[in-house]
């Protein structure tokens, strides 16, 4: 009896995104830090070859500019979706929550990298800075006075910060950021 012919078919090489790289980029940095970080490992992390990235990249410089671009973005979008909120009590809650979730340990190996690169320490800036508006707004919008918006800003991003870079200190975060917003929810005058 004869055998049906059938056709062999190779399985078609996976085509990468950029966005598999940025991923990929952030899975690499919360396990092994920025010197882990290499195009090597990224292409090997995605599954493809270094012709496949400089497909997507023109060069290191490129690629770190859009993983930095997207990180800065996600934070962007995240503030301004809490900013949206119904209530003040709301936003805070979104901002608690939101600080709760962020990946803790790729952040921390970001702003370890932006001690040596100009271009993460610039990027790691503007995401403080658009974290510490976003806080300062909403207390301000709260009633809380410029001065103490910006004090409890700070303390607000120090205790993340601090917690980040803390070895155990992200899984701490959570309930940080509870107590933080008992914090800002004493700071706010009565209605009145």
């Amino acid at each position: 009896m004869s055998q049906p012919h059938v056709a062999a078919t190779a399985a078609r090489p996976r085509r990468a995104t950029q966005r598999d790289f940025v991923d990929s980029g952030f899975a690499i940095l919360a396990e092994s830090g920025h010197r882990g970080l290499t195009i090597h490992r990224l292409c090997r992390h995605v599954g493809v070859s270094t012709g496949s990235f400089y497909h997507h990249f023109a060069n290191w410089d490129h690629y770190v500019t859009v993983l930095l671009a997207h990180w800065e973005g996600d934070q962007e979008r995240q503030m301004k979706a809490a900013a949206t909120a119904e209530s003040q009590l709301r936003r805070i809650e979104i901002a608690r929550d939101l600080a709760s979730m962020y990946q803790h340990a790729t952040e921390a190996a970001i702003r370890a990298w932006s001690m040596s690169n100009e271009q993460v320490r610039r990027a790691q800036e503007r995401v403080d800075d658009v974290r510490r508006r976003h806080l300062v707004s909403l207390l301000r919008h709260s009633g809380v006075d410029d001065e103490r918006a910006e004090l409890l800003a700070s303390v607000g991003l120090a205790i993340l910060v601090g917690l980040q870079q803390l070895q155990g200190g992200a899984d701490k975060i959570p309930d940080a950021m509870h107590l933080y917003q008992s914090l800002v929810l004493a700071a706010i005058p009565p209605a009145g």
